[in-house]
């Protein structure tokens, strides 16, 4: 069940982007979409960096740097903010870790770090990370290693948010333990779990809302060719 498409019912309640980011409406996110396998969707990543922009936060970490795609637009979203990113140090060779990023004016507050998440010490950030963005390893020991460092550097008032919720078992699981006593939600139409930690904390229920509905259907499209 680690790596497999599961149902894409959540456990968890769902919520629209309008209900968790108030001012949405009045944000304008430029995006530069080049799209490779396991890579966030647009609709995902303009999300992602509507977090980024509400918050407006001086540390993001993100576990998975990938192509450095979100990492890049994270840190336009948040110009004032140090960017943490960690990947392996030996990834599968079909890709540069960060390429999106290197040479780019935000590679200087981007801090790449090359390293197994499951045996690094975030000691050094405990309590400062306000914006944490989950997407490494989708088995369950690698997700939950993962959520408790998370929740380990979480500042009081940080935001977590887990990529790939509803396509692989290990991500879910580990989430939904979270779940149990964390009111984590899944962003309705994308594969992203939040978990909005103190002055960020929303209590909105509008699951049945007609923009909910549009943003699921809308993500939905995007995501059924992955």
């Amino acid at each position: 069940m680690n790596y497999c498409w599961i149902s894409r019912r959540p456990s968890i309640p769902s919520r629209t982007a309008a209900s968790l980011l108030p001012g949405i409406h009045q944000m304008n996110i430029p995006l530069e979409v080049s799209f490779k396998d396991w890579n966030v969707t647009p609709l995902e990543l303009f999300y992602i960096c509507c977090f980024a922009r509400s918050i407006s936060p001086r540390s993001v970490f993100e576990f998975g740097t990938f192509d450095g795609g979100t990492t890049l637009h994270l840190a336009r979203s948040c110009p004032q903010a140090e960017v943490h990113t960690l990947d392996l140090p030996n990834p599968e060779s079909h890709f540069r870790v960060g390429e999106r990023f290197l040479n780019t004016a935000e590679a200087g507050r981007i801090r790449s770090i090359r390293a197994d998440s499951r045996t690094f010490d975030f000691a050094q950030f405990k309590g400062r990370m306000e914006l944490i963005f989950i997407d490494a390893g989708h088995d369950y020991d690698c997700v939950a290693a993962d959520t408790k460092n998370a929740l380990l550097m979480a500042a009081p008032n940080a935001t977590i948010l887990w990529h790939d919720y509803l396509s692989f078992g290990g991500v879910k699981k580990a989430v939904d333990e979270v779940a149990r006593t964390q009111p984590v939600v899944h962003l309705m139409g994308t594969e992203i779990a939040v978990l909005q930690l103190g002055n960020h904390r929303r209590t909105s229920t509008d699951q049945g809302s007609s923009n909910g509905y549009l943003n699921d259907q809308l993500g939905n499209w995007l995501q059924s060719d992955q």
